[in-house]
C-alpha cells in the first residue's frame, strides 16, 4: 500500500473513532483499517449493501446511503459507468457500486454527496443520463449475477488459475502480472505464486472480475476441478 493511502486510512480511523463513517472501502483498505481499529481498541460495525463485501463501510452507527436510478436509452457497462463517475474527480469512498437490476441501472452512494451527484453526473461516455432517487427497498430482491465457469487447474496458485481462464501460456501470464493486469483482493499483484481460497475476488484486465468458487474434485490426471464465478455487469 502506498504511503498516501495508508495516511488516508489513518484519517478514516480518526473518523470512525469520532462516530463518523469511513466511506466505502475496497478489500485492501478494509484489511488495513480493521488492523488499525483493532490495534487502537476502537469499536466499530461493518456495513455492506446488496451483498457486496468488496465495498464496505466501517462506522459506529449505520451510515445513510442514497440509491439512484440511472435513466438512459443506451446500453451501459460497469466500466463505462466507473470511468465517467471518476472523471468528476470524486473520491472512491463516496461510491458503493453500480448495479444492473431488471434491465435498469442503479448506483448507491454516501448520502452526503447525493445532491452534488444528482446535479453533476449527467453523462456516461457519449450518452446523456438522468438520475432519480429511489427507495433502498426497490432493490431488495437484487442478487449479484454470475456466469459459472469450471476450470481444470494444476494448483491453487493464482497464476495457474489466470492461465486457465485466459488460455495464455505461463510466460504470457507472467507478462500480465508484470504489466499490472491482475488485481487480487483489490491489490495489484506482480507474482502469481499466491494460493487462493474459496470466496477470494480477483480481476484480470480486459477479461473481467471473478470469484473463487468451490472445488468439485480431482481428475484422474490429478488436476483440480474448480468452480469460478465471473461477475456479470
Amino acid at each position: 500500500m502506498l504511503k498516501k493511502d495508508y495516511i488516508s486510512l489513518l484519517h478514516q480511523m480518526d473518523l470512525v473513532e469520532r462516530g463518523k463513517s469511513s466511506g466505502f472501502l475496497n478489500l485492501q483498505e478494509q484489511k488495513v483499517l480493521k488492523q488499525l481499529l483493532d490495534k487502537n481498541h476502537i469499536s466499530y460495525q461493518v456495513y455492506s449493501y446488496f451483498g457486496h463485501k468488496d465495498r464496505q463501510i466501517y462506522s459506529k452507527i449505520r451510515p445513510k446511503i442514497a440509491v439512484l436510478e440511472i435513466i438512459t436509452n443506451a446500453a451501459l457497462t460497469h466500466q463505462m459507468l466507473l470511468g465517467s463517475f471518476f472523471s468528476l474527480q470524486l473520491d472512491s469512498k463516496i461510491l458503493g457500486d453500480f448495479l444492473k437490476f431488471q434491465d435498469r441501472y442503479y448506483m448507491y452512494i454516501d448520502a452526503k454527496y447525493k445532491d452534488y451527484i444528482l446535479e453533476n453526473f449527467r453523462q456516461v461516455g457519449r450518452n446523456s443520463i438522468t438520475l432519480k432517487e429511489v427507495h433502498f427497498h426497490d432493490l431488495e430482491n437484487y442478487i449479484q449475477a454470475f456466469e459459472d465457469i469450471t476450470i481444470l487447474a494444476t494448483s491453487y496458485r493464482l497464476d495457474s488459475i489466470v492461465s486457465r481462464i485466459t488460455n495464455y501460456s505461463r510466460s504470457k501470464v507472467k507478462e500480465l502480472f508484470h504489466d499490472e493486469w491482475i488485481r487480487y483482493l483489490d491489490e495489484n499483484m506482480y507474482t502469481g505464486s499466491i494460493s487462493v481460497k474459496e470466496g477470494d475476488i480477483f480481476s484480470i484486465k480486459k477479461f473481467g472480475k471473478y470469484q473463487i468458487g468451490k472445488r468439485k474434485g480431482k481428475t484422474k490426471s490429478n488436476k483440480y476441478i474448480l468452480e469460478i464465478k465471473k461477475y456479470i455487469f
